[in-house]
C-alpha cells in the first residue's frame, strides 16, 4: 500500500490563470507572434524607466556599472539578465507574473488570517483588522481578480495576431495562424499538468513526499498510474465545472490545475469567434456580435468565457490605436504625452478603481441562501445583486472581480508610468516564471510545512500553538515575514526549474508534433526534431 498523504492545502477556494506560458521576453512561442512596433518601449525608452531601473537594479543581483544578475540568482531562480529585448506587449507578461505573485501570497495567507473578513462592524467583520481596509486588503487577497486578469490576458493574447491579420486584409495567414494555434493548444495546456503530476506522483510514492491534498491511494504503482490518467482525463472537454467539481482536482498537485479546462473552453471560445468573423474588417462590428456572444455567456455564468471575450475586445482596439499612431508617425510614448488631462486623469481613476474593487471580499450566503452578508466600504457599490437575487446559484462576485481586471488592463496599458514598471526586469522575470509558480506553489506548501515550528519558536512564540490560535503582533508579523520570504525563494526555484523543463519543452513538442503532422501529410519523411529555440514563426497560441 502507498504512503498515504496528509491536508494540508485547500486548492479549493481560489483559481488562477491565464495558466499557460507567460512567455517573458524570449521563452515564449507567442513572443515571435506578436506583431511588433518599433517605437514600442525599449529598455531605455524615458527618464522614468531609467530611473525606476535604477532602484531596482540591485534587486537579486547586479551593479550599477555591470548590471549582471549574480550567478545564483541566474542559474538557481532563472533570473533573467538586462537589456531585454522587450516586445510591445511585455507589459502584459508583467502584469500576468505579479497576478500569479498574488496568488502565491493568496494561498500561503492560508492559516495566518482569514482573508475572507471585511474590514468593519456586522457578520464575518473584523473591526480589529486595520489590513483589511479598502486597497490594504487587495494586495493580499485579490486572488479572485487575479483569474478573472489571467483569462482576460489569455483571450488578449490569443487574439491578437489573427486580428491583426484580419485588419491587414491577409486572410490566408490569418487562417494559417488559427489552425496553427488551435492545434497546438491543448498540447501546450496539458502537457505540463501530465508532466507535473507524473513527477509528483513518483516523488510522493518513492520518496514519502507530503501530498498537497489528503486521497487514499491505490494498493500499488500500477493501478495507482491507472487510476491518475483517469483522473487527468477529467481535465478535457467536455467542461466539467462547476456541477461536476470534483472531478477537477488533480490529487498530485493540489486540485490547482482545475482552471486548465476553463483555460481551454475560453481559447476555443476566442478561435471560434475569430473564425466567424474573420471576414469582418470594422472593429465596431465585431464588437457588437462578441457582445451577443458575452451576454449569453453572462446569462449561463460562464465569467471565464466573458474573459476570454473582453480580451478579444480589448486586443482589437490596442490594434485600432496602434494604427491611428502610424498614420500619424508617433509613438506609443509620444501619443500618450498629447492625452487631454482630463483622460489621463480618467485612466488613473480607472486603474484605482479596479485596484480597489479586486480586494473585495468574496460574499458569502445568508440563511436565505438568496442573499450575501453586507460588505464594508464596498457594499456602496455592489449592494444591488442581492436584491435581484444573482447569487442564488451563480458566482456572481466573480462578475466583480471581472470588472476590476478588466478595468486593471485597460488602463493599466494606456499609463506610461504602470506600463514602464510592467516592463522593468524584476516584473517581467515574474512574466516568466508565472505558470510554474501557479502550478507548483500548491503542492510546494506541504513540503515547506516543517520549519515552520522552527520559525515560530525563533520569534519567541509557542509553536505547538497552530498559527491562527498565536496572538496577533509584531512577533507574529515576523514569523510570517520569514515564512514567506523562505517560501519565496523556495518556489522561485521550483517555478524557475519548472518554465526551463516542462514549460519550454512543452512548447517545443506542440510545434514538433504540429510539423511532424504537415510533413506527414506532405509526404515528407520526418522525425520529432529536438530544438534548442522554442519560438515559432507564426503562432499566438502559448
Amino acid at each position: 500500500m502507498m504512503t498515504k498523504g496528509r491536508a494540508s492545502v485547500d486548492a479549493g477556494g481560489f483559481v488562477m490563470e491565464d495558466l499557460h506560458h507567460n512567455a517573458a521576453s524570449t521563452t515564449s512561442d507567442a513572443s515571435a507572434s506578436l506583431l511588433r512596433e518599433e517605437s514600442s518601449i525599449q529598455p531605455n525608452g524615458n527618464d522614468y524607466r531609467a530611473g525606476l531601473a535604477a532602484r531596482l537594479r540591485g534587486i537579486l543581483g547586479g551593479h550599477s556599472a555591470s548590471p549582471q544578475a549574480s550567478p545564483w540568482a541566474r542559474r538557481i531562480l532563472g533570473y533573467p539578465e538586462p537589456n531585454m529585448n522587450l516586445r510591445e506587449t511585455a507589459w502584459l507578461d508583467g502584469m500576468r507574473g505579479l497576478a500569479a505573485f498574488q496568488v502565491f501570497i493568496f494561498h500561503y495567507l492560508d492559516g495566518w488570517t482569514d482573508k475572507e473578513l471585511s474590514y468593519g462592524t456586522g457578520p464575518r467583520c473584523d473591526p480589529a483588522g486595520w489590513w483589511r481596509i479598502p486597497f490594504v486588503r487587495t494586495l493580499y487577497s485579490s486572488g479572485n481578480a487575479a483569474v478573472c486578469l489571467f483569462f482576460c490576458i489569455s483571450g488578449y493574447v490569443l487574439s491578437y495576431r489573427v486580428l491583426g491579420l484580419i485588419r491587414a486584409r491577409k486572410l490566408d495567414e490569418a487562417v494559417t495562424s488559427l489552425s496553427s494555434a488551435v492545434f497546438r493548444r491543448a498540447f501546450r495546456l496539458y502537457t505540463p499538468i501530465v508532466m507535473e503530476t507524473f513527477a509528483l506522483l513518483f516523488l510522493c510514492n518513492a520518496f514519502g513526499l507530503p501530498k498537497a491534498r489528503a486521497f487514499i491511494p491505490a494498493d500499488n504503482w500500477f493501478l495507482e498510474i491507472i487510476r491518475t490518467i483517469r483522473r487527468l482525463t477529467m481535465l478535457g472537454m467536455p467542461l466539467r465545472y462547476p456541477d461536476r467539481w470534483l472531478q477537477l482536482q488533480n490529487d498530485y498537485d493540489g486540485g490547482v490545475s482545475w482552471t486548465i479546462p476553463l483555460e481551454y473552453y475560453g481559447s476555443l471560445v476566442v478561435y471560434i469567434t475569430l473564425l466567424a468573423t474573420i471576414r469582418i474588417q470594422r472593429f465596431a462590428l465585431r464588437t457588437a456580435i462578441i457582445a451577443c456572444i458575452f451576454a449569453q455567456a453572462l446569462i449561463q455564468d460562464e465569467w471565464y468565457a466573458c474573459q476570454f471575450l473582453m480580451g478579444v475586445v480589448l486586443a482589437e482596439y490596442s490594434l485600432v490605436e496602434k494604427e491611428k499612431r502610424q498614420e500619424t508617425g508617433k509613438s506609443i510614448d509620444e501619443a500618450e504625452a498629447e492625452d487631454p488631462r482630463p483622460w489621463r486623469i480618467a485612466k488613473w481613476v480607472m486603474f484605482a478603481f479596479g485596484f480597489y474593487l479586486a480586494g473585495l471580499p468574496p460574499g458569502r450566503m445568508t440563511s436565505d441562501n438568496v442573499t450575501v452578508h453586507p460588505r464594508p466600504f464596498f457594499e456602496w457599490f455592489v449592494w444591488w445583486a442581492s436584491p435581484l437575487q444573482l447569487y442564488a446559484g451563480r458566482q456572481w462576485d466573480r462578475n466583480f472581480y471581472n470588472f476590476a481586471a478588466n478595468l486593471l488592463l485597460f488602463s493599466g496599458g494606456r499609463l506610461l508610468q504602470v506600463r514602464n514598471f510592467l516592463c522593468t526586469r524584476p516584473v517581467q522575470y515574474l512574466g516568466r516564471i508565472s505558470f510554474g509558480l501557479y502550478l507548483c506553489h500548491i503542492f510546494i506548501r506541504p513540503w515547506l510545512l516543517p520549519i515552520l515550528p522552527g520559525i515560530i519558536t525563533v520569534v519567541g512564540l509557542d509553536s505547538t500553538l497552530h498559527v491562527d490560535q498565536l496572538p496577533k503582533g509584531i512577533q507574529l508579523f515576523t514569523a510570517y515575514l520569514v515564512w514567506m520570504g523562505l517560501s519565496t525563494v523556495i518556489n522561485f526555484a521550483v517555478a524557475g526549474l519548472f518554465e526551463r523543463q516542462f514549460d519550454q519543452r512543452s512548447i517545443r513538442f506542440a510545434r514538433d508534433v504540429e510539423q511532424f503532422c504537415l510533413d506527414l501529410n506532405s509526404g515528407k519523411r520526418s522525425l520529432l526534431r529536438k530544438s534548442a529555440d522554442p519560438q515559432v514563426p507564426f503562432t499566438n497560441g502559448h
